[in-house]
């Protein structure tokens, strides 16, 4: 039996070019719409009904109750919150940290205690402000001349000792701020000629707590008080001279 060849199929006119036209004959889809976005369709439906507002910075210091009371015991030399005896210095809350000073021009800040020693020759507690400014008095032990400074603590570091005079001496007064007058009166002398004067501490710039201060006598001091101009100490003689000292 002889095979008979079958004819081959002729291929669509035009080839892969008359199928593209075929489906170009095809009618186009219609576009879909676009979806609104979801956040504006939000804030359309639901609009803000809040205020948008900055937000302080609060210190946990200032939120916290200053209700702890600080006792020195000056017969004892313990000092803190635990201490029952004594007198009350000020209050302070358990975060606070406070400055001691003593008579030599030694210093430094501790963390609330509860009960310290600190010598019965306390010369200063309060609570910490490295920016608060003081203003010191002290005789050196050198010569015996008495210099004056205003100045403020600074940064310190926990529980380390320093010391406010840059050489040995003993503070005289130490006060807060600037006053506005110290009196001073002077040890008796043969043919001492001044007897008080009044100093001006404004008259002096502010410098650094370990620096040395402007010289107001060499003359020996009997008593000194800080005070306004209208406020002389009962030991004042005010029918005597008194001239304005020059703190160089």
């Amino acid at each position: 039996m002889v095979p008979v060849e079958e004819p081959e199929a002729e291929p669509p006119e035009g080839g892969k070019k008359g199928r593209k036209n075929a489906k170009a004959d095809k009618p186009a889809k219609p576009a879909k719409p676009k979806k609104p976005k979801m956040r504006k369709v939000t804030v359309e439906q639901f609009p803000r009904l809040t205020t948008i507002a900055t937000f302080d910075t609060i210190a946990a210091r200032d939120v916290v109750l200053s209700d702890l009371n600080l006792n020195y015991d000056r017969e004892t030399g313990f000092l803190g919150t635990a201490v029952r005896t004594g007198e009350t210095l000020f209050k302070c809350s358990s975060l606070d940290k406070i400055l001691l000073v003593w008579p030599d021009g030694r210093y430094k800040v501790v963390a609330q205690p509860d009960r310290i020693f600190v010598d019965k020759n306390l010369l200063l507690a309060c609570v910490f402000d490295r920016d608060r400014p003081y203003t010191v008095v002290y005789t050196e032990n050198s010569y015996g001349f008495t210099y004056l400074k205003r100045f403020s603590f600074g940064g310190t570091i926990m529980n380390r000792d320093y010391s406010l005079l840059p050489e040995p001496g003993e503070i005289r007064l130490l006060v807060e701020g600037t006053p506005e007058r110290l009196y001073v009166k002077y040890k008796p002398a043969k043919g001492q000629r001044i007897h008080q004067q009044l100093f001006r501490p404004s008259d002096v710039g502010v410098k650094g707590v370990r620096a040395r201060g402007n010289q107001m006598t060499a003359k020996p001091i009997q008593r000194l008080v800080a005070g306004a101009e209208d406020e002389r100490p009962r030991w004042w003689d005010a029918d005597g001279a008194a001239e304005n000292g020059q703190i160089v």
